[in-house]
Parts: C-alpha cells; structure tokens; sequence
C-alpha cells in the first residue's frame, strides 16, 4: 500500500493461487472513494492502519478484485530491517553459522529474524522454511520442546491428514506446499511428534 503527499493511494494485494487486487482512490479525512464507487474507511492505531469497505458498496469493491483476493484488513509498516536483500543477508548469516555447527547462535538469530520479520513473510514457501530451519536447530541443540513449538502454528496445514492437507493447496502454491509437508511432518517426527499413517 503506497499513499503519496497529496492523498493518492495506490493499494496492491496478491492472494490464494495467485489472484490480485487492485485500487486506487484518494483519502481524504480517513475515508476513500474507488473510480468504481467502492467505498473504504481507514482506522489507524499505534502499529497498522485497518482498512475496511462500506458493505453496501460491496459489488464495487469486489469489481477490481480476482475471486480469492481482497483488500480489506491490517496494513502494517515494512520495518526497514525485514526488506528483502536484508532478510537474505540474515538468512545467509544463519546458513554459514548453522554448517559451522554454532547452533547456538543460528537459532538466535534465526529467531530474532522470525520475531522481527515474520508478518511480512508470505506463509509459503517463506515462513514455513524459516520454522523449519529453526525447528531443526532447536534439534541439534537437544530442544525437542522448542523445535515443536516453532512448528506448531505449521501443525494444521502441514503435519495433520496428509491426504486432506494435499488437497488444501491452490495450484500455485502446490509445488511449494507438498515439498513443505514433507520437510514439516520429517521434523515434526524427528523432534517426537506424531505424525498420523
């Protein structure tokens, strides 16, 4: 989400299999109006700003919209340290730690990563390897605890039925999905969860 000086906001979203939204409109006293005739209001609190459609514009707001994206929700401000080149940089930190088996500092930095970027990871493939990651440090260092705890949000969509979880996938994250629910039910097992038959 991209708002200039004079008000012009320019509003971007991507979402399940690759579907898009696109708007733009000017903000005015914390309210907006599409070229469609969609209504938005904007709520901001300390960390995000809330952005929500009239309902009885619905139609309009839904026009610009691909059928499994939206726009509506929290925005929040991309910390200057979880740009892309500088979460690279991190993650290849890790990397060259991690294969010095200082697993210590890996999951330290790992987690202060995780901590401080993780809201601004697409789920898929990049959070998920980032648990896993970690998950698998937390293995090395005999913290079988902390490695089940960092999988634990990955549980539902990736270690539960595999059947049911294979067809949980749009096309596009499909490839990506099914390398993770291996990866995720190995570590999973390996740290002594139960993965079902």
């Amino acid at each position: 989400m991209v708002v200039e000086k004079d008000g012009k906001l320019q509003l971007d979203t991507i979402g399940a299999n690759g579907h898009s939204c696109g708007l733009e409109a000017t903000v005015r006293d914390m309210k907006a109006v599409t070229q469609e005739g969609c209504k938005i209001s904007f709520e901001r609190s300390l960390d995000r700003v809330s952005i929500n459609p009239d309902p009885a514009t619905e139609a309009a707001c839904r026009g610009p919209c691909g059928s499994r994206a939206f726009f509506q929700g929290d925005y929040y401000r991309e910390a200057p340290a979880c740009r892309a080149v500088l979460v690279k940089h991190e993650r290849d930190r890790f990397t060259a730690l991690y294969r010095g088996r200082k697993y210590r500092e890996a999951a330290e930095a790992l987690s202060a990563l995780l901590n401080r970027c993780g809201r601004f990871m697409y789920w898929l493939p990049d959070e998920a390897q980032v648990r896993n990651d970690l998950a698998l440090t937390y293995h090395h260092l005999s913290d079988d605890a902390a490695c089940l705890g960092v999988l634990s949000p990955l549980r539902r969509a990736f270690v539960e039925d595999e059947r049911i979880t294979s067809r949980a996938f749009t096309p596009v994250d499909e490839g990506d999905g099914q390398a993770m629910v291996r990866i995720t039910r190995f570590n999973w097992k390996t740290c002594g969860g139960e993965v079902p038959d």
